[in-house]
């Protein structure tokens, strides 16, 4: 893609973060937020079941997530110039072994030169890979591997995948440089950059490596498992056949996605997009091999992270084996069938000619500001990291929930007692019943706070500030499981601020309006929408499930009195 397409859209996509609601084409899927209020998220990794790391480009902090819970257990001094910053993560294969394990999580990213996050956007930087270990609470122990050149500050690559075989694999960019390999010189020049290399779990050199002809593991090249890559924001194995494949970014066009064999040659700087290069201008490396991409797009959307539907999918047996590719400058989610051999993608030619062509591969949309890596989770979802919204999307099976949901009853305190201390207000019992067929899962208090607007007016002469409001759950424990027919049961607590230099009503009998409060209950906190929701009167008539509301306003009136 063009090299500064990528940081530059972050910055415009912003503003408009908060308005984009991601959505799904296959109405057999649904799609739902799992975690939000990420610094430019780049890469995520799964630890366990609802459980991953996620990294945040320009302040260097490795971030925990939970289904209950979001914290940071890394931070790195890094240099976020543009696209550097932290941008790859893997985890150990034997991370969680029963025998051995192995608790190490790799980093890539650009190591600051000051001791302190930076943003200089100068010259002479390296990339990082070092391995960490987790201790269950944070990161430590950082072992350094090795280093690659970030001679400028564009296309750095960072994606790692463990393979099969046990080896770590990661992607340097170009770096604007000719690329490792050097396809368009003479005399080639290798310097670390367009290659994709191959390195044990401690960072030596595997010795059955396509380039280590005299096994040594000495030779610059010796790490390379492929060389000729422009830049990727993507690796990812084929759990089907173990292959590796990559995207790869273009300049102003043709993007790939390419099936990686050992020793390939992608043709960077000679040749991007379908088309055989003159052999002749490559550099052929002994047991190297040109690799034609399996699909091209002329128009670069800026294809990053891809994933697999394995066989133990969620999103239903039809996408077993699909290849998943997000993109950075549209904001999708494409699907691509595996041809039965699993070396090619079924499609109708090698080029994508236009956007719309493209879009016949459509999976999902509206990830403003770009999707910046896909990972299938240990539940069998599919995960998409929103690096301009700074949040991770799940899209799963099942189709959009059949569901309605309607407020039952708020009991809250008309009147709140003021003795010689302003008081914490008594809280307000909200009911929510599921009127609906599907389950509905409340993944974490985020979820359950942006699932309750709540909205205080102020009334008459009131001059102090509306209490301030946490929400928690009566009952129950997250992830919080909410049935058909059953009832949730929130708390709304109220810490108020001090209001006597306002007139108060002085008995409870007293008629003073001081404040107004409306409760709205949105869906869309729990990635469902509903057609009609907000849009007709509340509650509804009707039968089945057209007998609730996905949202209400529910307005309640609170006086405050000296007692």
């Amino acid at each position: 893609m063009p090299a500064r397409a990528l940081v530059a859209s972050i910055v415009c996509s912003l503003a408009v973060a908060a308005h984009a609601v991601p959505s799904v084409e296959d109405n057999s899927l649904s799609i739902r937020q799992v975690v939000g209020d990420l610094s430019v998220p780049t890469t995520m990794a799964f630890i366990g079941p609802d459980e991953f790391f996620v990294l945040e480009k320009d302040n260097g902090h490795v971030i925990h997530v939970t289904a209950a819970s979001k914290e940071t257990v890394l931070d790195l001094d890094v240099e976020g110039c543009e696209e550097r910053g932290l941008l790859g993560i893997a985890v150990h294969p034997e991370f969680a072994a029963a025998m051995d394990p192995k608790p190490w999580v790799y980093l890539y990213y650009t190591a600051s030169k000051i001791g302190d996050d930076e943003s200089t956007c100068d010259f002479g930087y390296t990339n990082n890979l070092d391995r960490f270990t987790w201790n269950g609470s944070n990161l430590v122990d950082r072992l350094a591997l090795d280093t690659f050149p970030s001679f400028v500050f564009y296309h750095l690559g960072g994606p790692l995948a463990f393979g099969p075989d046990g080896k770590l694999y990661g992607v340097n960019g170009d770096g604007e440089q000719n690329g490792g390999g050097q396809n368009d010189q003479a005399t080639p020049v290798f310097d670390d950059t367009s290659v994709i290399f191959r390195l044990n779990d401690d960072g030596s050199v595997p010795l059955d490596n396509p380039f280590d002809d005299d096994d040594n593991g000495t030779d610059i090249e010796d790490r390379y498992f492929a060389y000729g890559v422009r830049n990727s924001f993507g690796l990812a194995f084929d759990p089907f056949s173990g292959d590796l494949w990559d995207t790869e970014n273009g300049e102003d066009i043709h993007d790939e996605i390419n099936r990686v064999i050992p020793g390939a040659n992608s043709g960077w700087r000679d040749i991007m997009g379908p088309g055989m290069p003159v052999l002749a201008n490559l550099v052929n490396l002994p047991g190297s091999t040109y690799i034609e991409p399996e699909y091209s797009m002329q128009v670069p959307p800026a294809v990053t992270g891809l994933a697999f539907a394995s066989m133990n999918t969620a999103l239903g047996g039809s996408y077993e084996g699909d290849l998943f590719v997000g993109d950075f400058n549209e904001g999708q989610v494409y699907k691509f069938e595996v041809d039965g051999t699993r070396t090619g993608l079924n499609k109708l030619d090698l080029l994508a000619n236009s956007q719309n062509e493209l879009n016949d591969f459509l999976c999902a949309s509206g990830f403003t500001g770009g999707v910046s890596d896909l990972k299938e989770g240990p539940d069998g979802n599919l995960y998409a990291v929103a690096i301009g919204l700074g949040e991770v999307w799940r899209i799963t099976g099942g189709g959009p929930a059949m569901h309605d949901i309607s407020f039952t009853s708020l009991k809250p305190p008309k009147k709140v007692a003021f003795k010689p201390n302003p008081p914490v207000g008594k809280p307000l019992k909200l009911s929510l019943q599921n009127v609906g067929t599907a389950t509905e899962t409340i993944q974490n208090q985020g979820e359950l706070d942006d699932l309750i607007d709540v909205t205080f007016t102020q009334l008459g002469t009131m001059t102090c500030d509306p209490p301030a409001v946490t929400k928690t759950l009566s009952k129950g424990v997250f992830p919080y499981s909410w049935e058909p027919n059953k009832k949730l049961s929130v708390s709304l607590g109220l810490t108020w601020n001090d209001c006597f230099n306002d007139q108060l009503a002085t008995t409870k009998t007293e008629i003073h309006d001081d404040f107004t409060l409306e409760a709205t209950l949105d869906l869309g906190a729990l990635g469902q929408t509903d057609g009609d929701a907000g849009n007709d009167a509340c509650p509804r008539a009707g039968a089945g499930d057209d007998k609730g509301c996905g949202k209400q306003a529910m307005p309640f009136q609170i006086d405050l009195y000296l007692k």
